[in-house]
């Protein structure tokens, strides 16, 4: 009998210890959902990013992180759903002031997300920041990955906290690809 204890403890541990990869993702009705981790990664090698598949955008409500992007600045990117209708993609000061949305930008023209502005299930959404151009201030890059591609659009931070579009590039038939190829034909 302390033999099928023993084990069915172990059994549990190992169920347990295994579903702690999990993340908790908050509903938009407050409740909590467990959700596999998956490795959605569309751009590799940036130094930092935050990257979620539509799916999972559609079902909760913000995921938030800080990015460096200089030796003096420090950046909020929060990627949610709207209300009631959209994505949004905002960028933020050191101190919570709003500076940007990614998804206003009148340079994001491809079809990225649904007739209502809503995240597409199938594709997966990621913003990552890389010194592209070696100023020692690191570009916001925002990508789409889709059944086709992926859209990349990369923004520039100035110093006085302003954030302009500075280019657009696609790769057909990638998944991913290393931030020290996008230029690359």
């Amino acid at each position: 009998m302390k033999k099928i204890i023993y084990l069915f403890v172990i059994i549990m541990l190992t169920y347990l210890v295994g579903c702690s990869k999990n993340e908790l993702i908050k509903n938009n009705d407050g409740g909590k959902k467990a959700v596999t981790n998956k490795h959605i990664h569309n751009i590799m090698n940036c130094d930092d990013y935050v990257a979620k598949d539509g799916d999972s955008l559609l079902h909760m409500k913000s995921i938030e992180k800080k990015m460096i992007i200089s030796k003096n600045k420090i950046l909020k990117i929060i990627m949610k759903k709207g209300s009631p209708n959209g994505m949004n993609i905002y960028v933020l000061d050191k101190n919570d002031n709003f500076i940007f949305d990614v998804m206003s930008s009148e340079d994001i023209s491809e079809k990225i997300t649904d007739d209502y502005g809503m995240p597409i299930k199938s594709n997966y959404y990621e913003v990552g920041v890389y010194d592209l151009d070696n100023d020692n201030y690191k570009e916001i890059i925002f990508s789409v990955m889709d059944k086709r591609g992926i859209n990349i659009y990369i923004f520039t931070v100035k110093n006085d906290n302003s954030i302009e579009f500075n280019q657009k590039v696609y790769k057909e038939k990638v998944s991913e690809i290393d931030v020290n190829d996008i230029f690359k034909n």
